[in-house]
């Protein structure tokens, strides 16, 4: 494999790049830090049947807001300075989120994780479109930019559990710190001007509409309809593998789970060796299929020891890299400038909004009614079919992108000539 020449960017210089990792790495830091326990700490709590409805939330706050954050970001706002403005937000909640969980609210800690989520996930596609916007859409650069937001979560994992902080509140003032650091540094970047200033304004640009324009494309819609169906299997997942883990008898449930965003940084620098190999389509398939193994290998866990699931987690980096790291850059290809922060705020709610939201009530439903009732009778067993439920819908999404998607090259448009080699765009 070819060595990146990742200290190439516009300015030509190494130390743009090295900023955009440094603010990848604060970016996931600031989530890692929280969410891939929180349902542990929601069921030390007392509130576990509600642990479906917390990410289901979570994924509603998702859903309503990216479009409408990355409009602001395209047309009226810096993107660092309302990169820095959401997580001094993200900071306060929080401190919030703590203080109701420690009060045993369930009702305020289902709120609070909804309305942190509608100013956080917004971050994640202006982070994305910064990153493009002053790397020229260099897509085959920007996984090795998008790799340190993986060690972010990494180290984040790694400090809660070694910190003997997987089950506690203390979690959320963790996060809330590296939010402070993320706000201030966030207006150390680059300043990002919004480029659809000179375009008309209308009301749809309030809902960033412009971003469905992308729904023009056939590709693009087969694409949006298997990362809603991707999206459940990674809510299920996201949602329920620390209580899953836990029970099977795990110590340091946190320390085990990063083993997934560990196997990521292997993984996602095979990104542009596997565009040039197989392309877009196939290397897109391949993170759909992974899921499809990943799943049936946790239920395998509940009756045959620890070996399916310590392979299951490190299956992580093919499935996270090969949909959100290829799947932002299959949205950037097709991109104009003047909607870049609209697409990927589209993209972000598409699989962390609407498709987690889908397989969290999905869970939820699936965790109350058939998984806690029979936890006396068959222990980790009883957690079976939640598992198989989001591996079907992983198979569902394969058979749709190998059959609907066809092949023909993503159309040209102001931003995608540059963005991936034309035969790796189908």
């Amino acid at each position: 494999m070819m060595t990146p020449d990742i200290g190439r960017s516009r300015n030509g210089t190494t130390f743009l790049t090295v900023r955009f990792c440094v603010m990848m790495l604060l970016q996931f830091l600031v989530f890692g830090a929280w969410f891939q326990t929180l349902g542990l700490v929601m069921s030390t709590f007392g509130m576990a049947n509600a642990i479906g409805l917390a990410y289901s939330s979570a994924s509603i706050g998702a859903f309503v807001a990216p479009l409408l954050v990355g409009s602001l970001a395209d047309r009226w706002f810096r993107s660092e300075r309302l990169l820095a403005t959401t997580h001094l937000v993200c900071a306060a909640l929080m401190i919030a989120l703590r203080n109701s969980v420690l009060a045993g609210s369930e009702g305020w800690t289902l709120t609070l994780v909804f309305i942190y989520m509608a100013f956080y996930m917004p971050t994640m596609g202006i982070a994305n479109s910064i990153v493009f916007r002053h790397m020229g859409e260099g897509n085959s650069n920007f996984p090795y930019v998008r790799v340190f937001g993986t060690i972010g979560y990494v180290v984040a994992g790694v400090v809660v559990g070694q910190g003997g902080l997987s089950a506690s509140p203390s979690v959320f003032l963790v996060s809330a710190s590296i939010s402070v650091v993320m706000a201030v540094y966030s207006l150390t970047l680059p300043p990002t001007a919004p480029t659809g200033t000179e375009s008309k304004f209308s009301l749809s640009d309030l809902v960033g509409a412009g971003a469905f324009t992308l729904f023009r494309h056939h590709n693009f819609r087969v694409f949006a309809a298997c990362v809603l169906l991707a999206g459940i299997p990674l809510a299920l997942y996201t949602a329920y593998a620390s209580a899953y883990i836990d029970a099977l008898g795990v110590k340091n449930v946190a320390t085990v789970m990063a083993l997934g965003p560990f196997s990521e940084i292997i993984f996602v620098v095979t990104i542009p060796w596997l565009l040039r190999k197989v392309g877009m389509k196939w290397s897109l398939m391949i993170g759909m299929l992974s899921w499809t193994i990943r799943l049936p290998l946790m239920a395998l866990a509940a009756g045959t020891g620890l070996i399916p699931l310590i392979i299951a987690i490190a299956m992580q980096g093919v499935c996270n890299d090969f949909l959100l790291v290829l799947g932002a850059m299959y949205v950037s290809s097709l991109c104009p400038p003047e909607i870049s922060a609209q697409g990927q705020s589209l993209f972000t709610m598409l699989y962390n909004g609407l498709g987690a939201l889908i397989g969290s009530l999905f869970g939820n439903v699936v965790f109350n009614s058939v998984v806690a009732p029979n936890l006396g009778a068959r222990g980790t067993g009883a957690w079976i079919p939640l598992w198989i439920i989001g591996a079907c819908a992983a198979g569902i999404a394969v058979v749709l992108w190998a059959l609907g998607h066809r092949g023909q090259p993503v159309p040209e448009t102001s931003s995608s000539s540059s963005a991936v080699p034309a035969t790796n765009r189908d």
